[in-house]
């Protein structure tokens, strides 16, 4: 692929930011720049310090690391194709807005030959939203960094890569269909705060959802559950500030729930399914007060001891539990 450089001449005429990498693929028409900061934002390759506001269309490619500085805002546009090279990060400080549709999803896959690209990070101060995307093959979608501002994930379709999200910041995951991930392909760690709502998450080498701090709530989603995947643990929760979970479905897992270390944890409303025998909920550490009513348990609800209220079973499964989209 032939690369058109812009002289440091052409920069300063243009108000360009030197440091950004941003060079026109051959198709790429020399006309189209932001008029903010005369970078091309059409059919370009990115990397190295993006210092000035961008909007980004066409075919992109993140052909090496690249940070947006803090106070820069970049969006992309619906329809947009965005490649990765091998390994490489898209750090964010400023803000990140990725605007597909469900009729004009933005399509995110390694570029051709890589095994992988190595996904978004919203750094401390940091804002990353991905609307209605699809793709493959990226080692964390976006790591949510301690002191991150927003990390949204909204309509997000992958499958076969290693993480949807490593939180240590608020987050939220929702409507979405992510499968064949890693070990922890959701990873809540302390000092996040996510919210899982009306999502289908399944199939993983280990575990699907791990926590090992923070606080997490899940609603309307269903965790594992599809024909001949495999999951070992659905949820695993280590330890948590808070955890919550209703409306939802843990289905044909080796283990529905394992469970430690949390107080006042809510399980309430939700379908456990298809479990190995004795395993919808298996404590794996104390939890004191847990609240563990209106479940529907297939092999009937667990006896647990004190310190799980497993009270008031419901007798048939719960239709509203599950995405409600």
């Amino acid at each position: 692929m032939r690369l058109i450089a812009l002289s440091s001449l052409t920069c300063l005429a243009l108000a360009c930011d030197p440091g950004a990498t941003v060079n026109s693929h051959p198709s790429a028409d020399a006309g189209t720049v932001d008029q903010t900061d005369g970078a091309p934002t059409s059919n370009a390759q990115i990397s190295g310090d993006i210092t000035s506001n961008q909007a980004w269309s066409g075919e992109i490619e993140l052909s090496a690391d690249a940070t947006i500085k803090a106070g820069v805002v970049v969006t992309m546009a619906a329809g947009t194709t965005f490649t990765g090279a091998q390994g490489a990060l898209l750090r964010v400080e400023g803000e990140l807005s990725v605007n597909g549709t469900a009729a004009e999803p933005v399509t995110m896959n390694p570029v051709d030959g890589a095994g992988g690209w190595g996904g978004f990070v919203a750094e401390s101060g940091g804002k990353v939203a991905l609307h209605n995307i699809t793709g493959t093959k990226v080692a964390t979608l976006l790591n949510c960094a301690s002191g991150a501002l927003e990390c949204i994930l909204d309509g997000v379709h992958f499958t076969g890569f290693g993480k949807v999200i490593d939180a240590s910041a608020p987050a939220t995951l929702m409507a979405s269909d992510v499968s064949d991930m890693a070990n922890a392909g959701i990873a809540i760690k302390p000092g996040a705060d996510v919210h899982i709502v009306d999502s289908k998450i399944w199939t993983s080498t280990h575990d699907i959802v791990v926590q090992t701090g923070g606080d997490l709530l899940i609603e309307y989603s269903e965790i594992g559950g599809a024909n001949l995947s495999y999951e070992h643990c659905d949820i695993h929760i280590g330890a948590a500030d808070s955890f919550t979970i209703r409306y939802s479905n843990m289905v044909d897992a080796v283990y529905g729930m394992m469970l430690g270390n949390t107080t006042n944890a809510v399980i309430q409303y939700n379908n456990f399914i298809g479990n190995d025998p004795g395993h919808d909920l298996s404590p794996i550490g104390p939890n004191t007060a847990a609240d563990v009513r209106y479940n529907y348990w297939d092999q009937g609800a667990p006896s647990l001891g004190a310190d799980y209220d497993t009270s008031s079973p419901a007798s048939a499964k719960i239709t509203e539990a599950g995405p409600r989209i």
